[in-house]
């Protein structure tokens, strides 16, 4: 019975120590390291483009920006919110996490700003009522980006405080089977 009970155990043992380390590289390999980077960046790039929308409105001590490098920039931001949408957002954490409603304002918001950044690449000239949207856009876009890079921020530590825990409660409880398998080991 001690002999059988121990070859169980050590077969119990294998199998926690194999799930440790596929926990681990999922930890490692984490795809919501994606999904914070691309939110981080489309933040970045929403930041940028708000402060050259701002520099747009004609000011005398500041020089306007280039319209050709603000298109430029807009497309950058477009190109990081399609990255933002292929980020994979594992839905139990991201409906936790609240960030459902910031992407899709987000988006809304990206998007409404292309005729404006369309204009410039073909040579016109905005309105002012124009200029004034764009900027009141990319100004609410800057304070949704936070948002969201804040809960997607938060989101990312709850999972790796519960990844964490759940490989802390098998190492004990794989440190309980090495003990039981040192006393039948000792009994035979």
């Amino acid at each position: 019975v001690l002999l059988i009970s121990s070859a169980v155990l050590l077969l119990a043992l294998a199998a926690i120590f194999a799930t440790i380390i596929a926990r681990q590289d999922s930890l490692r390999d984490s795809i919501r390291e994606d999904r914070l980077w691309a939110t981080y960046q489309f933040d970045r790039e929403a930041r940028t483009l708000d402060n050259m929308v701002d520099h747009y409105v004609k000011s005398p001590a500041v020089p306007s920006p280039d319209p050709q490098e603000m298109g430029k920039r807009y497309d950058i931001l477009y190109s990081r919110l399609t990255l933002l949408d292929e980020a994979s957002f594992d839905e139990k954490h991201a409906s936790t996490g609240g960030t459902g409603s910031e992407r899709e304002e987000a988006h809304a918001l990206t998007l409404g700003m292309q005729d404006f950044f369309d204009g410039l690449a073909q040579g016109k000239t905005p309105a002012d009522s124009e200029i004034l949207r764009t900027q009141e856009q990319s100004a609410r876009l800057t304070q949704v980006t936070g948002e969201l890079l804040n809960k997607t921020n938060a989101s990312v530590s709850e999972a790796r405080t519960v990844e964490r825990d759940d490989v802390m409660s098998l190492q004990r409880f794989s440190a309980v089977i090495v003990v039981a398998i040192c006393i039948t080991i000792g009994l035979l």
